[in-house]
């Protein structure tokens, strides 16, 4: 056995125990997989995959849909037809999947992405896996949704990309096709970094790669198949979305974007996407979500040292300088993206986790051109905030709390002692719609009729001319209080916060226990 892969067989030893570790976090002792750790949206993978199972096609609430990324769609049918659409097993081994995929799969894609441009030892291929699988976006797997597969799909795009410049060539130019193709397919944002690396291949020199040396016609040849490759791969879906939904974006991006429900303003995106950005690039779990005043201090030290950084990056003359480059250009590129046109704002730090792939490419690089060492310094911090991460988490959890509870439990309790027969919808109907199918989804992600209410601005009128008896969830951004809504449906709080619209109608049945909750 060379070093090399004795240096890759420690690192999977590494990312293995870390994987381990996430167990604790698991409830694998109570097996109850339907109150956490999964997010809301990852019940909508599951909900569309078991209608795929029982042959009613990619369909949510008996209408098409697009609101997924395809690849974690196959894993999700797969992983259904397993478990046979089992209501606890199914969420089980989802998580399962996704933690094997960031920390065994992702760990071997990082050190041998690293091994392209540093001779690879085992201290540095040690290091390299536990600032991955102690990094926060580690805290992704957990959710059950597409971010393992993306930031596999980033690095093996990056990989390929190396190698491609380090000699050109046909195949290397297929090879990049394919790790574009799939990797767009696990997120479709990558397009942005997909796109970088194809322009990269007929300008190497905006990246100061060693192909800058090949004649045109032949860079030119040769970006044409790279992207060739990626437009056979992404078409079948890009064509359905555009034949079906007039738009080749999933319209869960497009229930997300500027003027969305989830929209509050570009100055609460930009803070999110600040905060996040740092806190991606720095690598380490750092508790801004607990500590409201570290977010501010982020921003405000963390930005100016985040550009400084990647300027920094950007003069490093090292092997590794053509996929530090793209990967910082691609992330800016993102950066922008999600600031300008989109919302949500709770999501931007899974958005731009690929940050974390940045931050530690360019700790090695940096560590490789300067200060060996200080990269096994920056990996004991991180993974020491990492421990201290898990116990705390495990200390909240034994005790009935912790961050990893699925946020909408109570609404789907709620939903599910509803009378049989009866309409319901809420804005996050993942969970509620695995226990109780037939949901309906009330925030644009999957239901075609609520996106065109809401891009329209009348979404108040949509709902109070819909079939719904009741509309349920712990907040309806201020539309529950529209006339138009209110001059159908009787409103009240319901326990947990939950607010409750039901429609009057003598064929509705009186809510429980809202028929006595607060009517505010």
């Amino acid at each position: 056995m060379n070093r090399s892969a004795s240096a890759s067989r420690g690192a999977l030893l590494v990312a293995a125990a870390f994987c381990a570790t996430k167990l604790l976090l698991c409830p694998l002792r109570s097996g109850d997989w339907l109150s956490r750790p999964l997010g809301d949206d990852a019940f909508y993978y599951l909900t569309i995959a078991r209608n795929i199972g029982e042959g009613q096609g990619i369909t949510y609430d008996g209408a098409p849909t697009n609101g997924f990324h395809p690849l974690q769609m196959v894993v999700c049918v797969v992983v259904g037809l397993v478990t046979g659409f089992d209501l606890q097993l199914a969420p089980m081994a989802l998580v399962l999947f996704n933690l094997a995929v960031f920390h065994l799969l992702g760990t071997w894609f990082l050190v041998r992405l690293v091994s392209r441009f540093v001779p690879l030892t085992l201290p540095l291929a040690a290091s390299l896996a536990v600032l991955w699988n102690a990094s926060g976006a580690g805290l992704s797997s957990y959710t059950g949704l597409e971010t393992p597969l993306a930031l596999c799909g980033w690095l093996w795009v990056l990989t390929a990309l190396h190698d491609y410049h380090a000699g050109p060539s046909l195949r290397a130019a297929g090879s990049l096709g394919v790790a574009g193709g799939f990797a767009f397919l696990a997120r479709n944002d990558i397009a942005v970094l997909c796109g970088l690396a194809v322009l990269s291949m007929v300008f190497p020199r905006m990246l100061g790669a060693a192909s800058a040396g090949a004649p045109l016609g032949a860079r030119a040849r040769f970006a044409s198949i790279a992207g060739a490759v990626m437009a056979i791969l992404a078409s079948p879906w890009l064509l359905r979305n555009l034949v079906l939904f007039g738009s080749p974006m999933p319209q869960s991006g497009a229930a997300e974007a500027v003027g969305s429900l989830y929209d509050a303003g570009r100055m609460a995106q930009w803070h999110a996407v600040a905060v996040s950005a740092v806190v991606n690039l720095a690598v380490a779990i750092i508790p801004v979500d607990s500590l409201v005043w570290l977010g501010h201090v982020m921003i405000l030290l963390g930005v100016p040292l985040a550009l400084a950084g990647l300027v920094l990056l950007w003069r490093i003359e090292l092997r590794a300088s053509t996929v530090l480059r793209c990967a910082a250009a691609a992330s800016l590129v993102l950066v922008l993206v999600y600031g300008t046109a989109f919302g949500a704002a709770h999501m931007v730090r899974r958005w731009l986790a690929p940050l974390v792939v940045v931050g530690i490419l360019g700790a090695t690089a940096f560590a490789a051109s300067k200060r060996p060492r200080a990269l096994h310094a920056f990996a004991a911090a991180v993974g020491l905030l990492y421990v201290a991460k898990l116990g705390i988490e495990a200390r909240r959890i034994s005790s009935g709390g912790g961050s990893f509870r699925t946020n909408t439990v109570d609404l789907a309790a709620f939903i599910a002692r509803q009378p049989a027969g009866t309409r319901i919808g809420a804005l996050q109907s993942g969970l509620p719609g695995w226990v109780r199918p037939g949901v309906t989804n009330l925030d644009g992600k999957m239901d075609r009729r609520v996106l065109a209410a809401i891009r329209a601005g009348n979404f108040p009128a949509w709902l109070a001319a819909s079939d719904l008896d009741i509309a349920v969830d712990h907040g309806f951004f201020g539309r529950d209080l529209d006339p138009a809504v209110l001059a159908r449906f009787d409103r009240c709080v319901a326990p947990h916060g939950l607010i409750v619209l039901r429609r009057r109608s003598k064929d509705v049945a009186a809510l429980d226990p809202c028929a006595a909750a607060d009517p505010r």
